[in-house]
């Protein structure tokens, strides 16, 4: 990654602020990089999918990243967001998606979904582990 990349960082179900990784990610990108976006995406807790969509794609438009990280459930929203066509990043980094099979009622309007064609990515890294409870 070079000093001119911008980084996004999407969050998941209910935010990442401190002490979460995805805070000192960004606090450490901004420190060594100097341009980073984490946005706290529109009422975290109780999100909808239609408003996150339209609230990244305006993201996407106007920062213009480079290399996106999405933790849980933005994973999710990235899926959605491919289903329309979105500038390509360089990098996409998905942090622990949830499972196709995630039930729970506050985030029902993310499911089900169809896995997009393409990504929009010209590098992409998924990260999991095998003790996440939404995996």
């Amino acid at each position: 990654m070079s000093h001119n990349d911008k980084v996004l960082i999407l969050h998941g179900w209910g935010g990442s602020d401190a002490p979460h990784w995805q805070a000192e990610l960004a606090a450490q990108i901004a420190k060594n990089y100097g341009t980073v976006s984490f946005p706290l995406l529109d009422n975290c807790h109780f999100p909808s999918k239609n408003r996150w969509v339209k609230q990244v794609k305006a993201l996407l438009k106007e920062f213009k990243p480079d290399t996106v990280v999405c933790h849980s459930l933005a994973n999710t929203l990235w899926f959605w967001l491919c289903q329309e066509e979105i500038p390509q990043v360089k990098r996409l980094f998905m942090v622990s998606p949830p499972s196709l099979t995630t039930e729970e009622d506050t985030i029902k309007t993310f499911f089900p979904y169809e896995m997009p064609e393409e990504l929009y990515a010209k590098e992409i890294q998924m990260i999991v582990s095998d003790n996440d409870p939404y995996i």
